[in-house]
């Protein structure tokens, strides 16, 4: 069977991921694009700089700042979807690749009203979370579930999340995935020793206040690595410095010269923190972490390939801390199984194996 042509569509920045790609300073990895194009499939992508219209996107803005993102915490970039629309022009067999809800929605709609022939594949990141918290308004759930049944098919990447989104979409063809993890990018470069421990993450349901808590009178050295923890109030102490993003290559720099890597997490059901958590792994770092709901689904366990610890308990997290430290020789080792296990379950060659048997 011939794949289909995919056109994926990001947010923002595609252009300069592509390049950083090309020169090796960045992982061959967004969502199955890079896996799926090394395995032959005709595959192109667009972003944000697609959309021409400044009327369409003042126009969009307004309605997101003004409805949607109060409402829900979601986006809806009806200016992409729109800019993805003309990009297509004629062509309604390409399958479209969304990859987020904030464009999925919104091309969704269009695709209901005729305005956009091309099948959808939907990668949702957290809706379904959102609405088994409440966070949702229930007029956009039921719109959303509604927009969710055009969808060919809606990817999430826990089970849990995939429960979450069908108790409020229970007719849409939800389907859980694997990420994929460049592995021999992130294994390669040195992996000298500057910190102890090494807190990466963008996401908004990392708990840095739990980690703040857990590291406060320590004897070793704690950084935290993006902007998440001072807007969750988290302050710089003796033992606890705040950094802000950095770029991939200098985040795998600082991935492989940490002890140790921790991932403090809120409870949810979307997987927060699985990315970082594998490319940690993939570094051969040790991680503690919370299990979101991923790691034993797709093959990883406790002790063997993470530490686990409770979401938002820091006496449990300070604890694993200080046990990862104390005993290198576990700790390499932990980090040795945990760089073969993602090589082995996370590879780009299964990812798009998995993507093709969904999407197709």
């Amino acid at each position: 069977m011939t794949p289909p042509s995919l056109l994926y569509v990001f947010r923002d920045g595609w252009r300069q991921r592509l390049e950083e790609v090309g020169r090796g300073d960045a992982p061959a990895e967004s969502y199955g694009y890079f896996a799926l194009a090394a395995q032959g499939v005709e595959v192109d992508a667009v972003d944000s700089a697609a959309v021409t219209s400044t009327a369409w996107l003042v126009a969009s803005r307004a309605y997101q700042r003004g409805y949607t993102i109060p409402r829900s915490g979601f986006g809806y970039r009806l200016d992409q979807a729109r800019a993805v629309g003309k990009h297509l022009g004629d062509d309604g067999e390409r399958v479209v690749v969304a990859t987020t809800d904030s464009i999925a929605l919104p091309l969704l709609a269009l695709h209901r009203r005729g305005r956009l022939r091309n099948p959808i594949v939907y990668v949702s990141i957290g809706l379904g979370d959102a609405v088994a918290r409440g966070a949702v308004h229930p007029r956009l759930v039921r719109r959303y579930a509604c927009l969710a049944l055009a969808a060919r098919v809606v990817l999430v990447f826990t089970p849990a999340e995939r429960d979450a989104f069908a108790a409020f979409a229970p007719r849409a063809n939800v389907r859980v995935v694997r990420l994929g993890i460049d592995s021999a990018w992130w294994s390669a470069g040195d992996s000298a020793a500057a910190v102890d421990v090494l807190a990466p993450g963008r996401d908004v349901s990392r708990s840095f206040a739990t980690l703040a808590t857990a590291v406060e009178g320590a004897r070793f050295r704690t950084q935290i690595l993006g902007r998440i923890a001072a807007r969750q109030g988290v302050r710089p102490t003796a033992q606890l410095e705040l950094r802000d993003d950095v770029g991939f290559a200098e985040f795998r720099r600082r991935l492989r010269s940490a002890r140790v890597v921790a991932i403090p997490s809120q409870r949810s059901v979307y997987g927060s923190g699985q990315a970082t958590a594998l490319q940690a792994m993939a570094a051969g770092r040790p991680v503690v972490m919370t299990d979101t709901g991923w790691a034993r689904h797709f093959g990883l366990s406790p002790d063997g390939h993470f530490v686990e610890v409770p979401p938002e308990d820091p006496n449990a997290l300070r604890a694993a801390l200080e046990w990862v430290l104390a005993d290198t020789q576990r700790a390499e080792e932990l980090g040795d199984r945990a760089q073969a296990a993602v090589a082995d379950l996370f590879g780009l060659e299964r990812q798009a194996g998995e993507l093709l048997d969904v999407i197709a």
